[in-house]
């Protein structure tokens, strides 16, 4: 692990009164679904690090654990999205500011390929994505999962609109019938031990590594 990296800790996106959460020289963290509900203010000539949004029932919320839903991954998700940009794009502008999505396999910005897409139709706009190679991962990656890391690093990690890298683990959630997977500090999940931060420390860019 890099020993110059910080600590990042976000707000429990199940808890409406954990807003906001601050990480040093990296910005502000919140856990809202911008999909429906409100984003916070632009911080001047700041960065609001946020998700890029979730729909469908999502029984797992307060445990951090969010199940696959086509209302998510398909147009409707998508379409969604792009309003909440289209509304906050000029206060952000205005403001000097940058709104970096922080992607997860089961939000709008699932895959490191969709990150990428979106980020090449917002060139130019107050928008960045927050490279987190664990949360690109799903249950049936697991068994692949470096090759997948490899790849969302490939991905964009050379990317200018991409600030940071946040260096994570995952561990395996029973739902029921089904497997989700969770985000945990690094060392805490199944994922080999350093595998993330070996591999992300080829970016070159600051690294962040979650906390809880």
């Amino acid at each position: 692990m890099d020993p110059s990296a910080r600590k990042f800790t976000p707000p429990n996106p199940g808890d409406p009164a954990a807003i906001v959460a601050h990480v040093d020289n990296l910005g502000i963290v919140t856990g809202v679904n911008p999909l429906r509900e409100k984003l916070p203010e632009a911080p001047p000539k700041g960065r609001l690090i946020a998700y890029s949004g979730w729909g469908g029932e999502q029984p797992g919320l307060e445990s951090g654990v969010w199940a696959a839903s086509f209302e998510t991954w398909g147009p409707e998700g998508r379409a969604a999205l792009g309003s909440v940009c289209d509304t906050v794009c000029g206060g952000f502008e205005r403001a000097g500011a940058t709104l970096c999505f922080r992607p997860h396999a089961r939000h709008v910005l699932g895959d490191p390929q969709t990150c990428l897409s979106f980020l090449r139709a917002h060139e130019g706009g107050p928008f960045e994505a927050l490279l987190e190679p664990a949360a690109f991962l799903t249950p049936g990656m697991i068994d692949a999962a470096e090759d997948h890391v490899e790849r969302a690093i490939g991905a964009l990690g050379d990317r200018r609109d991409v600030p940071a890298v946040l260096v994570s683990d995952v561990e395996i959630v029973e739902t029921g019938s089904e497997r989700e997977l969770r985000l945990v500090p690094p060392g805490e999940g199944v994922l080999p031990e350093g595998l993330v931060a070996r591999l992300a420390g080829a970016c070159g860019k600051p690294t962040y590594v979650l906390g809880r």
